[in-house]
């Protein structure tokens, strides 16, 4: 076996030709930049570093899960994948952004692309928390209504929704779809949204009127009732997330 196929690829993908070009900081600096991408990516938080690693591995409510959070022995592995996260940061991340004092080897950088790898995989496959995502986009294909549904929540309970005909990528409408345009833009409707476990609860108004929602959060997914308090209408739809990392622009 080569020591190349001991990588992930996508960490070979930006760390192998700059470690075989004797570049080991920069090699090693963007292993742990991937990492920390994906758990990013997998937990939908936005922060970097301890902080990032604490909120989506806790114990309670965690957003990555790596071991049986029902057993001490479960528990403990959690744990001890945190302190290991944290210490590749805290180790490798910062001191090698940050100084350059600090020399690395190609032993030094391929240990830690090969620990780093692991633990890539480890996070890829693992269970995955249930929680609303607040980086990116929900959608639904209405092919019934021939209409692209978009739902977009934040962290401040604000909701906003639109309901589009083109058929184009999703990212024609990431640009202008977000809540600072929702008071000017007529056809985005906003409100605030509630919830009760994985239950989710809220209505939506535009220069139109509102629809209610009424829905149940599963993994990366939205099953949704609707109604139209402007026409009536009534439907039940599962909505679809996508992060904004993975929209092609």
């Amino acid at each position: 076996m080569k020591i190349q196929d001991l990588l992930e690829k996508p960490i070979s993908d930006v760390s192998w030709k700059l470690f075989k070009n004797q570049n080991f900081r920069e090699s090693m600096i963007n292993a742990i930049i991937c990492l920390f991408d994906l758990i990013r990516n997998e937990s939908g938080l936005q922060e970097d570093g301890s902080s990032l690693v604490g909120k989506a591995f806790a114990i309670e409510n965690p957003r990555i899960i790596l071991a049986d959070l029902q057993t001490e022995s479960g528990k403990n592995i959690q744990k001890g994948n945190i302190q290991i996260l944290q210490g590749y940061f805290q180790a490798y991340r910062n001191i090698a952004a940050h100084s350059l004092k600090h020399k690395f080897d190609a032993k030094d950088t391929l240990s830690v692309l090969i620990a780093v790898s692991r633990l890539y995989e480890k996070i890829q496959s693992a269970e995955k928390g249930i929680f609303l995502r607040h980086d990116g986009i929900y959608f639904n294909n209405d092919e019934e209504s021939n209409t692209h549904k978009y739902l977009r929540f934040y962290e401040d309970e604000t909701v906003i929704s639109v309901s589009t005909i083109s058929e184009g990528e999703h990212s024609e409408i990431v640009n202008w779809f977000n809540k600072d345009n929702a008071e000017d833009f007529k056809l985005i409707s906003h409100g605030k949204y509630e919830i009760t476990g994985r239950k989710i609860k809220f209505q939506t108004t535009s220069s139109y009127g509102t629809v209610e929602y009424e829905g149940i959060i599963r993994s990366k997914i939205l099953h949704i009732k609707t109604k139209s308090l402007i026409n009536g209408h009534i439907s039940e739809a599962d909505y679809k997330f996508i992060s904004r990392s993975n929209i092609r622009y």
